[in-house]
């Protein structure tokens, strides 16, 4: 196969209890014999590499590449180096692709109002009879973001997810409405930005592999949190389309013990230095790129003012003391040659350069 249309990237770490249901949902795909589907092996010591070799020797389209452990944005880039496909997108070993929204929806029961941003739905409850058993069932999760694309000469599709925690019985759906359309607008970026924020992940969606290419788009390997929602707000930065797919829903399995219950595993100061290192680091690159994109002024002066109150409100002793100024004067015509926010800007560029010095040199 000399160009896939689709790459589908799978980092995995000591996955050798989930990682057959993950593949087994993917080979079921209606796109898969047109796929190649790469699992990075981050230095398991379990059975992983040897569970994915026999998925390899059953298809010709299966990769395994072992590596020692590095990290899973490391893998997710050594993945996007291999990937050959037009399309690309990830799916973390512990999950599964083609969930129906029917068939978990019984199971939910909602505690309040869904939270609405425009034509996408949050909502969040728990599961007082367990979770769903088969929720999987759709064999065009990928195909149908893949058609939207390229029908709508969009550089990304976007799906939703359903998020289940089977320890504490909970379960929340991010879902769109409808299909729409995200253009380059300054009102479309905004609220593009905004939905790429609270998906919390750059799963469930497909890349166009070239427009990853063009703008050297790849994961942080200095983040040890967030780095694939950064990953997600950037590349909804810097495309001219964006579209969102209603049906397609990705099957997400929180459980204790994982990276985004990491709260529960450790000291509240370890805790704390985490999070605010993330929120340095997140908000100073994404303020870094929206400088250069001056139609996005809106955009850029809400994130701003948030990272201004979160420097004056919880930035941990361990880190570099950024000091921020916040200017109550600004204004969408008035902020870009504000001398506040370019004294900000010059003092998160110090900051970044002490916590990130391996950053992508493109968001320098």
């Amino acid at each position: 196969m000399k160009e896939p249309l689709l790459s589908v990237i799978i980092p995995a770490f000591n996955a050798s209890e989930c990682i057959c249901r993950c593949m087994n949902s993917i080979i079921v795909q209606d796109v898969f014999p047109q796929s190649q589907v790469i699992v990075i092996d981050d230095g398991s010591t379990d059975k992983t590499s040897s569970i994915v070799h026999g998925y390899t020797l059953r298809f010709s389209n299966i990769e395994l590449v072992s590596q020692s452990n590095h990290g899973v944005s490391n893998a997710r880039n050594k993945g996007l180096d291999i990937a050959r496909g037009k399309y690309v997108s990830f799916v973390d070993a512990d999950d599964m692709v083609g969930a129906v929204y029917k068939d978990c929806q019984p199971y939910f029961c909602s505690n309040g109002l869904p939270h609405s941003l425009g034509n996408l739905i949050i909502n969040r409850g728990q599961c007082p009879k367990g979770v769903p058993n088969n929720p999987l069932g759709d064999k065009k999760f990928f195909s149908r973001m893949i058609q939207s694309a390229i029908h709508n000469n969009a550089e990304i599709a976007m799906g939703g997810k359903i998020t289940v925690n089977s320890d504490l019985y909970q379960m929340s759906m991010l879902r769109y409405l409808k299909d729409d359309v995200l253009g380059a607008s300054p009102n479309d970026k905004h609220i593009a930005i905004q939905h790429s924020n609270v998906r919390e992940s750059a799963n469930f969606a497909v890349y166009r592999k070239d427009f990853l290419d063009e703008h050297n788009l790849r994961f942080e390997e200095d983040m040890n949190l967030d780095e694939d929602i950064l990953f997600c707000m950037l590349a909804t930065l810097y495309a001219n389309r964006v579209v969102n797919v209603t049906d397609s829903l990705y099957y997400y399995c929180l459980h204790s013990g994982s990276l985004t219950d990491f709260a529960n595993q450790m000291s509240d100061d370890d805790a704390k230095y985490k999070l605010h290192l993330t929120l340095m680091q997140e908000y100073g690159i994404l303020l870094g790129q929206l400088d250069k994109y001056p139609q996005y002024e809106k955009t850029f002066n809400q994130t701003m003012q948030r990272f201004c109150e979160l420097t004056q409100s919880c930035m941990h002793k361990k880190l570099p003391q950024v000091s921020m100024q916040k200017c109550q004067e600004c204004t969408d015509k008035t902020c870009k040659n504000c001398a506040v926010r370019v004294k900000n800007l010059e003092s998160v560029k110090q900051a970044l350069e002490q916590v990130m010095p391996n950053r992508n040199q493109k968001l320098r």
